[in-house]
């Protein structure tokens, strides 16, 4: 299914039961995808979000159970905060193929991390600055 250069700014699908191997969402307007997202798309095995507006992507997202194969993210204005943390971590533990990955994949803000992939995110020092946050406000 190709719904790419829609000016789609909201996608609200009901992939449960759905055959569909395919979803080609590129080119839109897209700034958030909704929790569980694709949690019934269990025959959707490649799914194209590039250039798009998606700034995070909540792990609540993909849910732990994936079926995608291929994932295409780039050309979005990813905030590369400690909240993309999770859906890094998602990253790291599926077998999901995103192309470009390191390269193209890239964080368009806060201004110190302009241009760096998403993947260079440090996990563990935001880890550290929670527990400290955490330990402080005891």
């Amino acid at each position: 299914l190709d719904l790419s250069s829609n000016i789609l700014r909201d996608v609200t699908l009901n992939l449960q039961n759905s055959r569909l191997h395919t979803l080609f969402l590129a080119r839109n307007k897209i700034h958030t995808l909704g929790d569980e997202f694709l949690a019934f798309a269990k025959s959707l095995r490649y799914l194209d979000l590039s250039y798009n507006k998606l700034g995070t992507i909540n792990q609540s997202t993909f849910l732990t159970e994936n079926y995608l194969e291929v994932l295409l993210l780039k050309g979005n204005p990813f905030i590369c905060t400690c909240e993309i943390g999770s859906f890094i971590r998602w990253i790291y533990s599926n077998d999901v193929a995103i192309p470009r990955l390191a390269t193209d994949v890239n964080c368009a803000s806060p201004p110190n991390q302009h241009g760096n992939s998403i993947i260079n995110i440090d996990l563990h020092a935001c880890e550290m600055d929670t527990l400290a946050a955490a330990i402080f406000f005891k």
